[in-house]
């Protein structure tokens, strides 16, 4: 059992409008490929997930989460997917909000109990 949590990375992406949202999402299968996901891989990256935010009415959001197994994918992912959003963020009409953080604590489902990590 590993005794330290993954690094995250969560974006919360705010979109112009729904159609600007729907863009994103319909685009961004062009660019986030296998071979990007491939190398990412390689470098330590454990998941990637966007979720659409639900709970606020008239705002077009979606969540963007990264996911590591250390600091260190983290830095070693962290140009290669600057380099790819930079190069097509322009194409969007939303602001950016990005936090980072390390599970501190976890449950899942699989395990039924709960894990603290140690801080690091």
């Amino acid at each position: 059992m590993k005794n330290q949590g993954n690094y995250i990375n969560y974006s919360e992406l705010h979109f112009t409008s729904e159609a600007e949202r729907e863009k994103y999402l319909k685009l961004s299968k062009d660019y986030w490929t296998d071979d990007v996901f491939i190398s990412l891989r390689q470098k330590g990256l454990l998941r990637k997930s966007i979720t659409k935010i639900w709970n606020v009415d008239g705002q077009a959001k979606l969540g963007l989460l990264f996911e590591y197994c250390d600091k260190n994918a983290f830095e070693r992912c962290e140009m290669e997917i600057r380099d790819l959003t930079n190069k097509h963020a322009f194409k969007f009409s939303m602001s950016v909000r990005t936090l980072r953080g390390i599970e501190l604590q976890e449950w899942t489902s699989e395990t039924a109990r709960q894990v603290m990590y140690e801080e690091h």
